[in-house]
């Protein structure tokens, strides 16, 4: 049966709600579900049995506390609701507090801080406010602006502007408004000071410390610094130290994605444990403390990498696959994806608009979708065959599951992502295996030179094949015009095709040539 879980419909109602949240006004969406919440109470105290308008009701109450959730997790402007000083107008030089709440990137001339403002200082006092804005802060590089940290708390003079950015059709300043940032402001050097370090809360303070003393540990096997920024950001989701040039290689290439911890990393460290704790599996008490161990250290990777959202999806889509093995019950994949994604939402419904979200989810969608039906195709007859027949079947269906998303952000396709998933990603699991290992020991106070040594091969290797590939003729498609139309009637063509495909249904493949019809004339008319 296609689309087994019942958490699809939930997923799509919930999805639908939170973009509603940008159109419905915001004191509808709170009376409408409270009346909605009140006719399933009466359904249920009187028994009606019209089941499918119970259903019914159930999918737009909750897509109306997706409008209200996604509407509650979003700042207002301080404008509306902090008592300003009457003589303050856009472009006066004020005294501010705030708190780091994300990781420093480092820029060619800047430092980009991403700070929550916590109050405004008039004649000597700070007047503190309730309502937590975030503002874009832009430091002058030096090297104090280099060792802050998140959770430093940051007092400055700026000036403060209205975020206001838009380049290839993408509004940035939309964009950052979700998220309660509206202002930013460049800060020269002198103009700031460090007022405290670890103000967040223990929850958002513990991954920051965490990964920073991880950074430090592998600092002193003294990498090359190309080499030690695609360590951390593979190893540990750290990818502020990665410059310009490296990222533009990676992304040309088509290897972006080895540099954010996905699913692919998750699921080389999930084989690992499950090898790692045979032993103990096979032991008649050993079960339920084994799958707790593996649990434990998929959801420390988490805390480490700062809960990303593809990193997020993919270790709640291991904990109940795991679960469901314990249970001795079998969990379907498609349960799982549709379980973790209903969830997240749930818990943070803006990840909806994150652009890693959107990949994670494109991704394993995809290869669940199109890779059994590829790997039926051809029966390798070695060894080796059915690793490479598995690899290229696998790499082709998560590119045709990213394809829309990555040229409506980026607007340009990587033409040699096959070869490059061939080495790349051989290449990323012998480092995330090394690291594994030399990070324990660094903590115990040993460090072996050869492992420094080993390492730092295995990464320039992967960074010489990445620019080699880069380099290549016709490597990438670049300036690709694709706009929000066209990501729609291409997730929509390609879901009918792909459905006609699998269920062997013409019907859907002709839905899909007729739509394909209709985007052609649209934009002949556009």
């Amino acid at each position: 049966m296609f689309f087994p879980s019942l958490f699809l419909k939930l997923c799509v109602a919930l999805a639908c709600g939170i973009l509603l949240a940008d159109v419905l006004p915001p004191v509808f969406i709170p009376a409408a579900a409270a009346g909605t919440f009140g006719i399933l109470l009466l359904w249920c105290a009187y028994r009606w049995e019209a089941y499918a308008w119970f259903g019914a009701l159930l999918c737009f109450m909750l897509m109306l506390t997706g409008a209200l959730t996604a509407g509650l997790g979003r700042a207002a402007p301080c404008d509306s609701a902090w008592r300003w000083p009457a003589e303050q107008t856009m472009g006066d030089r004020l005294t501010y507090a705030g708190c780091i709440c994300a990781e420093p990137v480092e820029r060619p001339r800047s430092v980009r801080l991403r700070v929550r403002l916590y109050g405004l200082g008039i004649e000597d006092t700070l007047v503190t406010s309730a309502l937590r804005e975030q503002v874009l802060l832009y430091v002058a590089r030096d090297s104090a602006a280099l060792a802050l940290r998140q959770g430093d708390l940051l007092v400055w003079r700026a000036a403060m502007e209205p975020v206001a950015f838009v380049r290839d059709g993408f509004d940035y300043a939309a964009y950052m408004r979700r998220y309660g940032v509206f202002r930013n402001a460049f800060v020269p050097a002198g103009d700031w000071c460090l007022a405290a370090s670890g103000c967040l809360p223990v929850l958002s303070q513990m991954p920051a410390d965490c990964r920073y003393r991880l950074l430090e540990l592998l600092r002193r096997y003294r990498l090359k610094a190309p080499n030690h920024s695609v360590v951390a950001a593979l190893t540990l989701g750290y990818r502020e130290g990665l410059d310009a040039e490296l990222r533009e290689a990676y992304a040309s290439a088509g290897a972006m994605h080895i540099l954010a911890i996905s699913g692919l990393h998750i699921g080389v460290l999930y084989a690992l444990c499950h090898v790692l704790l045979t032993p103990l599996r096979r032991r008649s008490r050993g079960r339920v403390p084994a799958a707790g161990l593996l649990l434990a250290f998929l959801w420390g990777v988490a805390l480490v990498t700062g809960f990303s959202p593809s990193v997020t999806r993919a270790v709640t889509m291991c904990s109940f696959l795991e679960l469901g093995s314990e249970m001795k019950r079998q969990t379907a994949a498609w349960d799982a994806v549709f379980v973790s994604a209903f969830l997240l939402l749930c818990y943070r419904p803006l990840w909806l608009f994150e652009v890693g979200f959107r990949l994670s989810y494109g991704a394993v969608a995809a290869i669940l979708w199109l890779s059994p039906g590829l790997l039926s195709l051809w029966t390798p007859a070695h060894a080796w065959q059915r690793w490479a027949w598995q690899m290229l079947c696998v790499s082709f269906a998560a590119q045709a599951g990213v394809l829309p998303f990555s040229l409506y952000y980026f607007h340009q396709f990587p033409v040699f992502f096959l070869l490059t998933n061939f080495i790349v990603i051989p290449c990323a699991t012998v480092i995330l295996y090394m690291t594994l290992c030399l990070l324990p020991l660094a903590a115990s106070g040993w460090f072996p030179v050869w492992g420094g040594k080993a390492l730092d091969a295995v990464a320039s290797l992967l960074n010489a094949s990445v620019h080699f590939i880069e380099r290549l003729p016709y490597a990438t498609l670049r300036a690709i015009s694709f706009s929000e139309t066209d990501l729609f009637f291409t997730a929509v063509i390609s879901g009918c095709f792909i459905l006609g495909v699998t269920r062997r249904r013409y019907s859907w493949m002709g839905i899909s040539f007729a739509l394909c019809i209709v985007w052609n004339a649209l934009a002949m008319l556009g």
